[in-house]
């Protein structure tokens, strides 16, 4: 169900201060590097459905998705799709690792 997957995204970031990502509309991006890795989320604040893409510049090894563990795009850009009032985690390892939003 949605709030258990709410729930299992949220819980899986580490507790250290994110920094804002410029996002479209009501969706909200933060990232933060820690233990060498960048953690990241996408929220949606709305009540319509969102999708975004995202893409992360360094020299990335792999991204796992924090909720379930399965890895994605393991080359160029993220595209995350994001129902009403959700949020989804990541977390990409590797070097020089950062994050931007794409239009």
């Amino acid at each position: 169900d949605e709030l258990a997957q709410f729930s299992r995204a949220f819980r899986a970031l580490p507790a250290v201060p994110f920094a804002d990502v410029a996002a479209p509309g009501d969706v909200r991006i933060r990232s933060a590097m820690h233990a060498g890795s960048l953690y990241f989320y996408a929220a949606n604040t709305g009540e319509r459905a969102a999708a975004i893409r995202l893409q992360i510049n360094g020299k990335r090894t792999a991204t796992v998705d924090l909720a379930d563990g399965r890895k994605v795009a393991p080359a160029g850009a993220l595209t995350i799709s994001l129902p009403p009032y959700s949020l989804r985690s990541y977390r990409a390892d590797g070097k020089g690792l950062s994050l931007v939003s794409l239009p």
